[in-house]
């Protein structure tokens, strides 16, 4: 990563969402990391600023729109702007805040993983883009969406001393 970038990762807390902050973290990123899920805020402040100490933790219920506006907003406020959201999570309503803030900022990139059955329902009407491919949205917006599944199925499949 050549220049520093605002990054947003929601599901920061799930799946790949922790190794996906700390290599950011590691190559000088900013940070904004959003736990799509926790019970206790206080407790999950505590442990993803434990777990994270470089990032910025952000603990906005993502599913309730009025939150998920003001805490986009407020992001924008603090960096300037939000240049990548890797949306490990549910974060429809995150994505679309976001893709909102690009628009205006008429840059950005979107990287969604898709971990279920109902994501590829989504995939399939709403992001016709195959594996890892980024295509140019609305407003020059970049969008990619990554089916690990598929991907990690697919290298099991295929082993590189395999000859068919």
């Amino acid at each position: 990563m050549d220049k520093q970038k605002v990054w947003v990762v929601c599901g920061a807390g799930e799946s790949i969402g922790p190794a996906t902050v700390q290599y950011l973290l590691l190559r000088g990123q900013k940070v904004v990391a959003i736990p799509s899920s926790y019970t206790d805020r206080e407790e999950a402040l505590k442990m993803y600023q434990a777990k994270f100490p470089m990032a910025d933790i952000w603990l906005t219920n993502i599913f309730h729109s009025p939150d998920t506006e003001k805490a986009v907003r407020q992001i924008v406020e603090q960096y300037g702007r939000i240049d990548r959201l890797i949306n490990i999570g549910d974060g429809g309503l995150l994505s679309l805040y976001v893709l909102s803030a690009m628009q205006k900022a008429g840059n950005g990139h979107i990287i969604q993983f898709l971990h279920n059955e109902s994501d590829k329902e989504v995939e399939t009407k709403q992001a016709p883009v195959s594996l890892s491919h980024a295509t140019a949205g609305t407003g020059g917006i970049l969008y990619s969406v990554i089916e690990p599944g598929l991907f990690f199925q697919s290298m099991l499949y295929h082993q590189p001393n395999d000859r068919t």
